[in-house]
C-alpha cells in the first residue's frame, strides 16, 4: 500500500472518529440535562430508576469520549509524522 493511500485512510479515520466525537459529547449533554431535570424535582417526585439510567448512559459516553479523543491524538500524531516525513524526504 502506498504512503498516499496509508495517509488517506488515517485522514479519513480522523473524520470519522472526530465525527463521533461529536456525537458522544452530544449524547453527554442530553444525559446530564435529563438528570439535572430529575434532580430539580421535589424529593418524593425523583425517579430514582431515571436518575440512575441517566448517570449510567452519560457515564458510558464519557467512557467512549475518552476512547475517541485518544484515538484523535494517536492519528494526528501519525498524520503529523507522515507530513513531516514527507517534507523531508522532497527537496526544497
Amino acid at each position: 500500500m502506498s504512503a498516499e493511500a496509508i495517509l488517506r485512510g488515517r485522514i479519513s479515520e480522523l473524520v470519522n472518529m472526530y465525527c463521533e466525537l461529536c456525537q458522544v459529547n452530544r449524547r453527554i449533554g442530553i444525559w446530564d440535562m435529563r438528570r439535572h431535570a430529575e434532580c430539580k424535582l421535589p424529593l418524593q417526585d425523583i425517579d430514582k430508576a431515571h436518575l440512575v439510567k441517566t448517570e449510567r448512559l452519560g457515564r458510558q459516553s464519557v467512557e467512549r469520549r475518552a476512547v475517541v479523543k485518544n484515538r484523535i491524538d494517536a492519528l494526528f500524531a501519525e498524520i503529523a509524522k507522515f507530513r513531516l516525513e514527507d517534507s523531508n524526504a522532497s527537496p526544497s
